[in-house]
């Protein structure tokens, strides 16, 4: 018995808890930074989620002038995959601050520099990502929002976006559909070919074993059944060689998206292979245009917006403040 809890173990911290990425946060360069001939800024802070726990937070935006507010434009959150961090999100900068979009990408809960012990593979990253779109609305800086997830990343938009008709639009790179269904595809495809009643009692040890640590439920991991109350645009991506989660998990999950507006793209390529300077930019054209749509929308009279929602309750909680900017490079 000891020899299965130890491999059972091993198991569920490929689940929830993965190696953490390394880095520093001199990787990002400057605060005060020239792209394209503009001038931009980078803001680091913290933020608390539901849970106590702290999540290391970068905002790239346009530099503010001296005397002037806060500029207010687009905004994309960047949410990394599983084993990585924020400074993923260095991938697409090039592509959206051209466009005037300012770019939030933030360290799940037990990923990066944030606090927290474990992952949770969408259950518990998708109240961090709530907690982000609220202070980006709070404190007025974000005309309209949009998300590009990656991974995992990409599963917690899809977690998230169901429940949140004022997102303009996502761009989801390689997400599950299903988590119980990502874990039969993996074990029908490795060098052993074992029986599904094997297969399905490992599961069930493994969402013993997780819930017991990390206390979430695996089988709750079910994506593509929130998907289908979505009423942003989505894109979604995979790369047709990716053995890590096949490409059969997102074109299924596009195929059930509850917006019209939703596209699938295959690209040649497995997992954690680099996207092509093409797709990039078809992504950032496609979040520009709904970005800029929802902004123009939101500034129309509610009686010109017959798709309006009853607002949600104020919270309780102050609303967050922006931090200062920094005052120099550094």
């Amino acid at each position: 018995r000891g020899m299965v809890d130890s491999w059972l173990g091993g198991l569920s911290d490929i689940v929830i808890r993965p190696p953490r990425r390394p880095y520093s946060v001199s990787d990002f360069g400057p605060r005060e930074f020239q792209y394209d001939g503009r001038a931009f800024t980078r803001v680091d802070f913290k933020l608390t989620n539901d849970r106590g726990q702290l999540l290391e937070c970068s905002h790239f935006l346009p530099r503010k002038e001296k005397g002037q507010p806060l500029p207010r434009v687009p905004c994309v959150i960047y949410l990394h995959g599983n084993s990585s961090a924020r400074i993923e999100a260095y991938d697409v900068l090039p592509w959206l601050l051209p466009r005037n979009i300012s770019v939030f990408c933030f360290d799940f809960a037990g990923s990066g520099h944030s606090g927290g012990e474990f992952v949770s593979l969408g259950h518990f990253e998708q109240q961090d990502l709530r907690v982000v779109v609220s202070y980006l609305r709070d404190n007025g800086v974000a005309s309209a929002i949009g998300l590009w997830g990656r991974s995992m990343g990409a599963a917690t938009a899809a977690l998230y976006a169901g429940a949140d008709r004022d997102l303009a639009a996502c761009v989801l790179d390689s997400p599950f559909a299903s988590f119980t269904q990502l874990a039969e595809d993996l074990a029908a495809s490795g060098p052993i070919s074992l029986p599904g009643f094997m297969v399905r009692w490992a599961i069930q040890e493994i969402r013993k074993e997780v819930l017991a640590r990390a206390e979430f439920d695996i089988e709750e991991l079910m994506p593509i059944e929130r998907v289908r109350a979505a009423s942003a645009a989505g894109l979604f991506v995979a790369g047709m060689e990716d053995t890590v989660i096949p490409p059969h998990h997102a074109e299924s999950m596009a195929e059930a998206w509850g917006s019209d507006d939703c596209g699938f793209i295959k690209l040649p390529g497995g997992h954690n292979d680099a996207r092509p300077d093409w797709f990039f930019k078809k992504a950032a054209t496609f979040l520009e245009q709904r970005l800029l749509a929802a902004a123009a929308a939101a500034l129309r009279p509610p009686s010109e917006r017959p798709d309006i929602v009853p607002p949600p309750q104020p919270s309780k909680k102050p609303a967050a403040r922006l931090p200062p900017l920094p005052t120099e490079a550094s």
